[in-house]
């Protein structure tokens, strides 16, 4: 499979380019964040609350992409997609022997979470539609586009509007197809 390759190639020039930007970050104080909070988090993300900021820090283990740009793709989606709860790359660590990304998103203090139907209507107003036998997953053909996990705990209720917290968007083969050969692969209209 090309993306066992490119990943290890991937993970190198990015932990090259980390280095030069300053954004290796120390795994140790984010574990000991973390350590401190409860160990929260599920299969992909490692999570903690950083008062101070008001923002969460996710340290993510990739588990959920082949690549880091399937990775970078996502979060490029996510912030186009759902920019009241946007996503800023923090830097990197290395965590048993694995490059991982280190984001953080802003606190939502929500009212509620979001009902079935709300996030079926905010889906069908981004043009998306639920794909039948799930619960919270939608699906746009046209755009090439799923995204997943849209339950009330990643779909919040505030002030009269909806925030998307922790959504996992993935590109089909169709999607990620045109994106690479397009010669503005973000400027497709989400």
């Amino acid at each position: 499979m090309m993306s066992k390759r490119v990943k290890p190639l991937e993970s190198k020039y990015l932990y090259q380019w980390a280095k030069e930007k300053g954004l290796l970050m120390d795994n140790n104080l984010f574990d000991q964040n973390w350590t401190s909070q409860g160990r929260k988090g599920e299969a992909e993300n490692n999570v903690y609350y950083d008062e101070s900021s008001g923002r969460w820090f996710k340290r993510n283990n990739l588990s959920y992409h082949s690549t880091y740009l399937d990775f970078f793709y996502r979060l490029a989606l996510h912030n186009q997609m759902f920019p009241e709860a946007i996503y800023e790359l923090e830097g990197f660590v290395v965590n048993n022997g694995e490059l991982q990304p280190v984001i953080s998103q802003p606190h939502v203090k929500a009212e509620r979470g979001a009902t079935k139907q709300e996030v079926e209507n905010l889906m069908s107003e981004l043009g998306y539609r639920k794909i039948p036998g799930t619960n919270h997953d939608y699906y746009n053909k046209e755009k090439g586009i799923r995204v997943e996990d849209l339950h009330d705990e990643n779909v919040l209720f505030h002030n009269g509007n909806f925030y998307v917290v922790d959504p996992v968007i993935y590109l089909d083969d169709e999607g990620k197809s045109g994106r690479i050969t397009s010669n503005n692969p973000l400027a497709h209209e989400l």
